[in-house]
């Protein structure tokens, strides 16, 4: 259920994203495998398969689909980081980067890993990848759905018929109590 939720939600945003419009298209140098990125929106669909994938993979508990994801998405974040068109693009690189060495990292401790189930354990890890590659998408879009702005809240009216508070008088000095006499000793 919350898989189904979380898929949607990234979908709806996605596909906001993609409608807001504006959205440019270019072309890439192929890497050297033969396969280029065409365009920041099949690269950011791609990534979102890569996303979802994983999600599902990890909420399988399918430690062989998890690798098979992490492989995938090792090579797409090295033909991204390779292709000319996001040179200039600070964020997307920064992103791609980010998500590669997350992604080797748990390839390394998933083939090390001596317990029962390696994804509970490394699972701090596998949320941070999944966000890494939310923030990818949303780089590669130009930043997701823009927010509108928010009005000013307006001031609090002044409230009809409360008086205002009158002073308080001055309080009189208390008077001067007269000494005990000394008690008797026994």
């Amino acid at each position: 259920m919350k898989h189904t939720v979380t898929r949607a939600v990234t979908v709806l945003v996605t596909c906001a994203a993609l409608a807001a419009g504006g959205i440019g298209m270019a072309t890439a140098a192929p890497d050297d495998r033969g396969k280029g990125i065409s365009s920041t929106t099949s690269t950011a669909a791609e990534v979102q398969k890569l996303h979802d994938d994983l999600a599902q993979a990890v909420e399988n508990e399918d430690v062989e689909a998890v690798e098979g994801v992490l492989g995938k998405v090792d090579k797409t974040m090295g033909a991204i980081l390779t292709a000319k068109q996001f040179d200039r693009a600070a964020e997307v690189r920064a992103d791609a980067g980010k998500a590669r060495d997350l992604s080797r990292e748990l390839q390394t401790k998933l083939t090390t890993a001596r317990v029962d189930n390696p994804l509970a354990t490394l699972n701090g890890l596998l949320q941070s990848l999944l966000a890494t590659l939310s923030g990818l998408i949303d780089s590669l879009l130009g930043g997701g759905v823009p927010v509108p702005e928010v009005p000013e809240v307006p001031g609090v009216p002044d409230v009809p018929g409360v008086p205002d508070v009158p002073e308080v008088p001055e309080v009189p000095g208390t008077p001067d109590v007269p000494e005990l006499p000394p008690a008797p000793l026994p």
